[in-house]
Protein backbone atom coordinates (compact mmCIF):
# COMPACT_ATOMS: atom_id res chain seq x y z
CA UNK A 1 0.00 0.00 0.00
CA UNK A 2 1.25 3.47 -0.93
CA UNK A 3 2.23 5.75 1.94
CA UNK A 4 2.35 9.48 1.21
CA UNK A 5 3.16 12.50 3.33
CA UNK A 6 -0.38 13.86 3.19
CA UNK A 7 -2.06 10.67 4.42
CA UNK A 8 0.57 9.05 6.66
CA UNK A 9 3.12 9.95 9.32
CA UNK A 10 6.71 10.75 8.39
CA UNK A 11 7.79 7.52 10.07
CA UNK A 12 5.35 5.42 8.02
CA UNK A 13 6.36 7.10 4.77
CA UNK A 14 10.08 6.66 5.43
CA UNK A 15 9.56 3.02 6.40
CA UNK A 16 7.66 2.48 3.14
CA UNK A 17 10.35 4.26 1.09
CA UNK A 18 13.16 2.40 2.85
CA UNK A 19 11.68 -0.93 1.75
CA UNK A 20 11.15 0.29 -1.83
CA UNK A 21 14.68 1.71 -2.06
CA UNK A 22 16.17 -1.59 -0.92
CA UNK A 23 14.10 -3.40 -3.57
CA UNK A 24 15.18 -0.93 -6.27
CA UNK A 25 18.82 -1.22 -5.16
CA UNK A 26 18.66 -4.98 -5.66
CA UNK A 27 17.46 -4.47 -9.24
CA UNK A 28 19.36 -1.36 -10.35
CA UNK A 29 22.36 -1.10 -8.03
CA UNK A 30 22.98 1.06 -4.98
CA UNK A 31 23.12 4.76 -5.94
CA UNK A 32 22.94 3.83 -9.66
CA UNK A 33 19.67 5.73 -10.02
CA UNK A 34 17.88 8.63 -8.37
CA UNK A 35 14.43 9.13 -6.97
CA UNK A 36 12.46 12.01 -8.49
CA UNK A 37 8.82 13.10 -8.50
CA UNK A 38 6.36 13.80 -5.71
CA UNK A 39 8.20 12.04 -2.90
CA UNK A 40 11.29 14.16 -3.52
CA UNK A 41 9.18 17.32 -3.75
CA UNK A 42 7.65 16.51 -0.37
CA UNK A 43 11.00 15.68 1.27
CA UNK A 44 12.22 19.16 0.30
CA UNK A 45 8.97 20.84 1.38
CA UNK A 46 9.02 19.15 4.79
CA UNK A 47 12.53 20.50 5.41
CA UNK A 48 10.99 23.97 5.13
CA UNK A 49 7.98 23.08 7.27
CA UNK A 50 5.60 23.12 4.29
CA UNK A 51 2.87 20.50 3.98
CA UNK A 52 2.54 18.28 0.94
CA UNK A 53 0.08 19.83 -1.55
CA UNK A 54 -1.24 16.43 -2.66
CA UNK A 55 -0.50 12.71 -2.66
CA UNK A 56 0.87 10.52 -5.41
CA UNK A 57 -0.08 7.24 -7.03
CA UNK A 58 3.40 6.03 -7.89
CA UNK A 59 7.13 6.13 -7.21
CA UNK A 60 9.33 7.91 -9.77
CA UNK A 61 12.88 6.75 -10.52
CA UNK A 62 15.44 7.85 -13.10
CA UNK A 63 18.48 5.87 -14.24
CA UNK A 64 21.38 6.24 -16.64
CA UNK A 65 21.27 4.28 -19.91
CA UNK A 66 23.53 4.27 -22.95
CA UNK A 67 21.18 2.67 -25.47
CA UNK A 68 17.51 1.75 -25.48
CA UNK A 69 18.46 -1.93 -25.10
CA UNK A 70 20.16 -1.06 -21.79
CA UNK A 71 17.05 0.74 -20.65
CA UNK A 72 14.85 -2.20 -21.65
CA UNK A 73 16.98 -4.60 -19.63
CA UNK A 74 16.56 -2.37 -16.57
CA UNK A 75 12.81 -2.15 -17.15
CA UNK A 76 12.53 -5.92 -17.54
CA UNK A 77 13.94 -6.42 -14.04
CA UNK A 78 10.65 -4.98 -12.77
CA UNK A 79 7.19 -6.44 -13.11
CA UNK A 80 5.59 -6.11 -16.60
CA UNK A 81 4.43 -2.73 -17.93
CA UNK A 82 1.09 -1.15 -17.07
CA UNK A 83 0.18 0.05 -20.58
CA UNK A 84 3.05 2.52 -20.97
CA UNK A 85 6.47 0.90 -21.37
CA UNK A 86 8.09 2.95 -18.58
CA UNK A 87 5.37 2.16 -16.03
CA UNK A 88 6.23 -0.93 -14.01
CA UNK A 89 5.66 -2.32 -10.53
CA UNK A 90 7.97 -2.73 -7.58
CA UNK A 91 6.10 -5.36 -5.61
CA UNK A 92 2.58 -3.95 -5.66
CA UNK A 93 3.71 -0.32 -5.97
CA UNK A 94 3.44 1.40 -9.39
CA UNK A 95 6.77 2.81 -10.56
CA UNK A 96 7.55 5.25 -13.38
CA UNK A 97 11.11 4.80 -14.66
CA UNK A 98 12.73 7.48 -16.82
CA UNK A 99 16.19 7.20 -18.42
CA UNK A 100 18.90 9.81 -18.88
CA UNK A 101 22.50 9.90 -20.04
CA UNK A 102 23.84 8.96 -23.51
CA UNK A 103 20.44 7.55 -24.47
CA UNK A 104 19.09 11.12 -24.48
CA UNK A 105 20.59 12.33 -27.74
CA UNK A 106 19.77 16.01 -28.09
CA UNK A 107 18.04 15.86 -24.73
CA UNK A 108 15.21 13.68 -26.00
CA UNK A 109 14.29 10.04 -26.46
CA UNK A 110 12.02 8.77 -29.20
CA UNK A 111 10.78 5.18 -29.28
CA UNK A 112 7.85 4.14 -31.39
CA UNK A 113 5.05 6.61 -30.71
CA UNK A 114 6.61 7.70 -27.41
CA UNK A 115 8.61 10.86 -26.78
CA UNK A 116 10.47 11.80 -23.59
CA UNK A 117 11.96 15.20 -22.75
CA UNK A 118 15.05 14.35 -20.68
CA UNK A 119 17.02 17.59 -20.40
CA UNK A 120 18.03 18.37 -16.84
CA UNK A 121 18.06 14.79 -15.53
CA UNK A 122 21.80 14.26 -16.07
CA UNK A 123 22.55 17.57 -14.38
CA UNK A 124 20.20 16.69 -11.51
CA UNK A 125 21.95 13.33 -11.05
CA UNK A 126 25.45 14.81 -11.23
CA UNK A 127 24.59 17.31 -8.47
CA UNK A 128 22.28 15.00 -6.49
CA UNK A 129 22.34 14.79 -2.72
CA UNK A 130 22.21 11.59 -0.70
CA UNK A 131 18.97 11.35 1.25
CA UNK A 132 19.20 9.06 4.27
CA UNK A 133 16.00 7.07 4.77
CA UNK A 134 16.19 4.64 7.67
CA UNK A 135 19.06 2.28 7.01
CA UNK A 136 19.04 3.14 3.29
CA UNK A 137 20.09 6.10 1.22
CA UNK A 138 19.05 7.24 -2.22
CA UNK A 139 20.16 10.00 -4.56
CA UNK A 140 17.65 12.81 -5.01
CA UNK A 141 17.90 16.08 -6.97
CA UNK A 142 18.70 19.19 -4.98
CA UNK A 143 15.71 21.47 -4.47
CA UNK A 144 17.00 23.88 -7.14
CA UNK A 145 17.35 21.04 -9.66
CA UNK A 146 13.80 19.95 -8.87
CA UNK A 147 12.64 23.47 -9.72
CA UNK A 148 14.48 23.28 -13.05
CA UNK A 149 12.97 19.89 -13.85
CA UNK A 150 9.51 21.30 -13.16
CA UNK A 151 10.08 24.17 -15.61
CA UNK A 152 11.32 21.80 -18.32
CA UNK A 153 8.52 19.27 -17.93
CA UNK A 154 5.94 22.09 -17.91
CA UNK A 155 7.38 23.28 -21.21
CA UNK A 156 6.75 19.80 -22.59
CA UNK A 157 3.26 18.98 -21.29
CA UNK A 158 1.86 22.17 -19.66
CA UNK A 159 0.35 20.41 -16.63
CA UNK A 160 -0.87 22.93 -14.01
CA UNK A 161 0.53 20.75 -11.22
CA UNK A 162 4.07 21.32 -12.52
CA UNK A 163 3.59 25.07 -11.98
CA UNK A 164 2.15 24.67 -8.48
CA UNK A 165 4.92 22.22 -7.56
CA UNK A 166 7.46 24.77 -8.74
CA UNK A 167 5.81 27.42 -6.59
CA UNK A 168 5.96 25.32 -3.43
CA UNK A 169 9.61 24.44 -4.14
CA UNK A 170 10.52 28.10 -4.69
CA UNK A 171 8.90 29.16 -1.43
CA UNK A 172 10.59 26.26 0.38
CA UNK A 173 14.00 27.10 -1.09
CA UNK A 174 13.68 30.71 0.11
CA UNK A 175 12.74 29.58 3.61
CA UNK A 176 15.68 27.17 3.72
CA UNK A 177 18.12 29.84 2.55
CA UNK A 178 16.79 32.20 5.21
CA UNK A 179 16.60 29.80 8.14
CA UNK A 180 19.97 28.14 7.43
CA UNK A 181 21.67 31.54 7.53
CA UNK A 182 23.07 31.10 4.02
CA UNK A 183 21.04 34.04 2.72
CA UNK A 184 22.46 36.40 5.33
CA UNK A 185 26.04 35.39 4.55
CA UNK A 186 25.59 35.73 0.78
CA UNK A 187 28.01 37.97 -1.12
CA UNK A 188 24.99 39.16 -3.10
CA UNK A 189 24.40 41.73 -0.37
CA UNK A 190 27.51 43.50 -1.69
CA UNK A 191 26.15 43.67 -5.24
CA UNK A 192 24.35 47.01 -5.53
CA UNK A 193 22.65 46.12 -8.82
CA UNK A 194 21.21 42.90 -7.40
CA UNK A 195 20.07 44.62 -4.21
CA UNK A 196 18.33 47.28 -6.29
CA UNK A 197 16.61 44.62 -8.42
CA UNK A 198 15.48 42.91 -5.23
CA UNK A 199 14.38 46.19 -3.60
CA UNK A 200 16.56 45.38 -0.60
CA UNK A 201 14.01 42.71 0.32
CA UNK A 202 15.57 39.54 1.81
CA UNK A 203 12.75 37.35 0.48
CA UNK A 204 13.32 38.61 -3.06
CA UNK A 205 17.07 38.19 -2.67
CA UNK A 206 16.45 34.58 -1.62
CA UNK A 207 14.41 33.99 -4.78
CA UNK A 208 17.13 35.59 -6.90
CA UNK A 209 19.73 33.40 -5.18
CA UNK A 210 17.62 30.29 -5.85
CA UNK A 211 17.59 31.20 -9.55
CA UNK A 212 21.37 31.58 -9.54
CA UNK A 213 21.81 28.22 -7.84
CA UNK A 214 19.64 26.56 -10.48
CA UNK A 215 21.71 28.27 -13.19
CA UNK A 216 24.92 26.82 -11.75
CA UNK A 217 23.51 23.29 -11.48
CA UNK A 218 21.91 23.30 -14.95
CA UNK A 219 24.59 25.26 -16.86
CA UNK A 220 24.42 24.18 -20.51
CA UNK A 221 21.51 22.81 -22.54
CA UNK A 222 19.28 22.24 -19.50
CA UNK A 223 19.58 25.87 -18.39
CA UNK A 224 19.12 27.03 -21.97
CA UNK A 225 15.87 25.08 -22.11
CA UNK A 226 14.60 26.63 -18.86
CA UNK A 227 15.39 30.11 -20.18
CA UNK A 228 13.85 29.33 -23.58
CA UNK A 229 10.57 28.24 -21.97
CA UNK A 230 10.34 31.34 -19.80
CA UNK A 231 11.73 33.84 -22.31
CA UNK A 232 8.39 34.24 -24.07
CA UNK A 233 6.30 36.79 -22.11
CA UNK A 234 3.11 34.88 -22.85
CA UNK A 235 4.54 31.59 -21.59
CA UNK A 236 5.95 33.29 -18.52
CA UNK A 237 2.60 34.90 -17.70
CA UNK A 238 0.73 31.60 -18.05
CA UNK A 239 3.32 29.86 -15.88
CA UNK A 240 3.05 32.44 -13.09
CA UNK A 241 -0.75 32.72 -13.20
CA UNK A 242 -1.09 28.94 -13.09
CA UNK A 243 1.43 28.61 -10.26
CA UNK A 244 -0.50 31.16 -8.20
CA UNK A 245 -4.01 29.97 -9.08
CA UNK A 246 -4.82 29.03 -5.47
CA UNK A 247 -4.01 32.48 -4.08
CA UNK A 248 -6.79 35.07 -4.01
CA UNK A 249 -5.27 37.88 -1.94
CA UNK A 250 -3.94 40.62 -4.27
CA UNK A 251 -1.05 41.55 -1.96
CA UNK A 252 0.08 37.93 -1.65
CA UNK A 253 -0.13 37.52 -5.42
CA UNK A 254 1.88 40.69 -5.95
CA UNK A 255 4.63 39.58 -3.56
CA UNK A 256 4.90 36.16 -5.16
CA UNK A 257 4.99 37.66 -8.65
CA UNK A 258 7.97 39.78 -7.59
CA UNK A 259 9.67 36.61 -6.34
CA UNK A 260 9.16 35.03 -9.75
CA UNK A 261 10.53 38.08 -11.55
CA UNK A 262 13.79 38.06 -9.60
CA UNK A 263 14.07 34.27 -9.83
CA UNK A 264 13.84 34.59 -13.62
CA UNK A 265 16.58 37.22 -13.47
CA UNK A 266 18.69 34.92 -11.35
CA UNK A 267 18.69 32.02 -13.82
CA UNK A 268 20.11 34.35 -16.48
CA UNK A 269 23.24 35.21 -14.50
CA UNK A 270 25.51 32.36 -15.69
Amino acid sequence: MMKTFNNSSREDVFSFLEDKIKEADALLGHHEYMMIGSYVRDIHLRRAGIKSPRGTQDLDLSLVAREFADFERALDSFRPPRGVITRRKLGEVPVDIIPFGPIARGGHLEHGDSHWELRGLQEAYDSAELCIIGDSSVKIPQIYAMMGLKIIVWGERAFPTDCTDFHHLLVASCKILDESGELWESPLWEDEDVIEQCEGNPELLAAYSAGRKLAVLFAGVALERCIEILADPGNREVFVITALRDYRDPRTNSNYKKMYEVFFLGIRTI
